[in-house]
């Protein structure tokens, strides 16, 4: 392998790797467990957070969001 495509397929690789690790990272907003949701102070933001991660498939709630954009699935990203 030439030292060209080696460069190449480093810097794709590093900026896939990179691309990931910021779309998947948490936001600090997230709200994935029961005592994270009792801990917002609206109950009824405590009732939708607790409604959202008690899904069958797995789900986090995102108290900062507009209404109808607040529980997503646990997919990868935040």
């Amino acid at each position: 392998m030439s030292m060209k495509r080696w460069i190449t397929v480093v810097v794709l690789g590093g900026a896939t790797l990179t691309g990931a690790t910021v779309f998947a990272h948490r936001t600090g907003n997230e709200r994935r467990t029961p005592a994270e949701c009792r801990a917002l102070r609206d109950p009824a933001r405590q009732r939708a957070c607790l409604a959202c991660i008690a899904r069958p498939r797995p789900h986090h709630y995102h108290p900062l969001q507009t209404e109808g954009w607040r529980c997503d699935p646990n997919d990868g990203t935040p």
